[in-house]
């Protein structure tokens, strides 16, 4: 006999794997319901949340997990509706309690709602939370997701701030557990903060990693957005002519968020539509990496070795001897290998003061991996 579905295994499911349950495999009602919660949350019904939501209503006085439910659905289907107030939010955060199981899927709600809200350093916390009890239940799947949120919410506070070594790490993590959205999602980011960095090298290879991973998810705005990314630094690098041919896969995108942002990109690099479609949406939104303002940088290449290194340190500290192994090998002698070290690092220093330290015998990337510090979860 196989082990029915209850809300911990519930949690860590993505739209896919909930589209595949049936009703016979649900521990109790509450289950099924939240399961329908979540499936009608994930692919935009609007209509069945809101007769879901007035069911979980009715319902919520029967017991913890049904009161539990209804301001879960309430919170989510505010999410989706753009109306979100600190009311609403108030109204699950008073209900957390660290030993529910309901605890890590809680803070992930709170988490976005958070971010809906405009509240980056409340929603960095949240997520940070649901990710640690995630991790601790054994949700690696959704955890991982809880990670993505919680470094999009970080590099929202501050904009200068590199996260590389997080976004190393969620992409290894992403790849491990088969969540090749977020694989795609982290290989566009990775690409982002290479680029401002001036590793075109890098930036070019995970935005065609980004373009592997979306062949998984043909025509969903995760796709059009990894072309989009590439469109924009093969622009920027005066690539046209391959900027041109992932324009023609980008204009076929039905996502407002995709044709707004392109639209950003149009006003610095007009010359793309030559002879082709033009953009017909001409309505401005938020976009995380293609507001105006995020793509006015100019870059300046560090130079090959200098990618290798920062790539290198992006894994984890590092002493010299280890760097030096890495860009050389046994190919020259070790004082030559660590002359041209000081070389290269002095260059980068002078180009970027804030990227990378030494500090007791190891270079490190300057940013504190959300995965080593600490949040309480009372």
């Amino acid at each position: 006999m196989s082990v029915l579905i209850d809300f911990k295994y519930l949690f860590n499911l993505d739209l896919s794997q909930l589209r595949n349950l049936n009703s016979s495999q649900f521990e109790n009602s509450n289950v099924e319901l939240y399961s329908e919660i979540l499936t009608n949350y994930l692919s935009h019904d609007l209509n069945r949340l809101k007769r879901l939501v007035s069911i979980a209503e009715s319902r919520q006085h029967l017991n913890d997990d049904s009161k539990f439910i209804y301001r879960c659905a309430y919170l989510r289907l505010s999410i989706r509706e753009f109306s979100i107030t600190k009311e609403k939010i108030k109204y699950l955060e008073e209900v957390l309690d660290s030993k529910s199981v309901w605890y890590a899927e809680m803070c992930f709600i709170l988490g976005y709602a958070s971010d809906k809200f405009n509240d980056n350093e409340k929603s960095l916390i949240f997520f940070k939370k649901a990710y640690n009890k995630f991790n601790e239940m054994g949700l690696y799947k959704k955890a991982i997701r809880s990670l993505a949120n919680s470094i999009a919410a970080k590099s929202r506070i501050d904009t200068d701030l590199n996260c590389i070594s997080d976004l190393t790490y969620l992409l290894s993590e992403s790849i491990k557990y088969n969540e090749f959205i977020t694989a795609n999602r982290t290989s566009i980011h990775l690409s982002r903060e290479y680029l401002k960095l001036g590793c075109v090298q890098l930036a070019f290879k995970f935005a065609n990693s980004a373009i592997n991973y979306a062949q998984e998810n043909i025509g969903t705005i995760d796709y059009y957005e990894a072309y989009l990314n590439r469109c924009h630094i093969y622009a920027e690098l005066g690539f046209y002519r391959d900027s041109r041919l992932d324009y023609q896969i980008i204009i076929a995108s039905r996502f407002e968020s995709t044709q707004s942002s392109m639209l950003n990109i149009l006003k610095k690099f007009p010359q793309l539509t030559e002879n082709l479609m033009p953009i017909s949406y001409n309505k401005p939104q938020n976009s995380m990496f293609w507001s105006e303002s995020q793509i006015s940088f100019n870059i300046n290449s560090v130079g090959d070795l200098a990618e290798k290194i920062i790539e290198f340190l992006a894994s984890g500290p590092k002493s010299k001897t280890e760097i030096c192994h890495y860009l050389y090998g046994d190919k020259i002698e070790t004082t030559s290998a660590e002359a041209r070290l000081s070389n290269v690092l002095t260059r980068l220093k002078k180009q970027n003061n804030k990227l990378f330290a030494y500090t007791n015998g190891f270079f490190h990337l300057i940013e504190e991996p959300i995965t080593q510090s600490k949040v309480s979860n009372e």
